[in-house]
């Protein structure tokens, strides 16, 4: 099953995304646009995820969707640690 391995990691990347130190830099550097459509794209994609684990188990095309969400999922996780990465590293810079 897919899904309760998805809503956990959706989670963390919602988490993330709304950090405020995340926000901040996202201000700075021009992307607070796209980061916000990145949340609520998340948001709505949370709240379909209820109705497909009840429909999960008999449906092929659900279940392939639910596999490149997951996949999508953790390139946005990776991608988030890459950014708070530069957000510290620049914080770091700044304060020396």
């Amino acid at each position: 099953m897919v899904v309760p391995v998805i809503s956990p990691l959706l989670s963390v990347v919602f988490q993330k995304l709304t950090s405020p130190i995340l926000q901040e830099f996202a201000a700075a550097v021009g992307v607070h646009e796209e980061l916000e459509k990145l949340r609520r794209t998340l948001l709505r994609i949370k709240s379909m995820l209820g109705d497909a684990e009840g429909r999960q188990i008999m449906d092929e095309a659900l279940n392939s969707w639910l596999a490149a969400l997951k996949d999508a999922a953790y390139d946005a996780d990776d991608i988030l640690d890459v950014f708070n990465t530069e957000v510290l590293r620049k914080q770091f810079h700044d304060n020396r």
